[in-house]
């Protein structure tokens, strides 16, 4: 299936990543994508979900941590690189207005948007084996640094 995502169009696969489908929540499912004017062999990762329409976007929220990082490789390199996103105007909205259901009540989740973002497509840390010990370390030395940060700003 051939999409235009961010302008730029992808072909996803049907090799699902990961999915967390369920009654409640998102319903995120990511999958395989080859970017089409780029090299075949090289693959993305389409993470496509429905959040809230007051939900903060994930790729502004990564642009604006690439912003504040402000060139610190310590930070920059642990965050995911965003290729391409775009909210598409299929809205739970929509849905309610055409039923009859009247606006969000206290207890009702706010509307939904369906959002994808694609990143590069990672190999999982397993995959290296000669580096998997520092890759390992680089992990947790992000998390103690995540750590380190939330403390200083109690």
């Amino acid at each position: 299936m051939i999409v235009t995502i961010g302008g730029k169009k992808f072909e996803l696969t049907r090799k699902v990543c990961h999915s967390t489908l369920g009654i409640i929540g998102r319903g995120t499912v990511t999958v395989e994508a080859k970017f089409q004017d780029g090299p075949p062999d090289k693959l993305y990762a389409a993470k496509i979900s429905w959040p809230e329409e007051t939900r903060p976007n994930e790729a502004e929220v990564l642009r604006e941590a690439m912003n504040s990082a402000r060139g610190d490789t310590d930070i920059t390199n642990h965050i995911p690189t965003v290729f391409a996103t775009e909210n598409f105007p299929h809205c739970t909205a929509n849905v309610r207005k055409a039923l009859g259901i009247p606006e969000r009540k206290d207890g009702h989740p706010d509307p939904r948007v369906l959002r994808v973002i694609v990143f590069p497509h990672l190999q999982p840390i397993v995959a290296f084996k000669e580096r998997f010990l520092y890759s390992w370390l680089e992990c947790v030395r992000c998390v103690c640094y995540q750590d380190w940060l939330r403390c200083c700003r109690l």
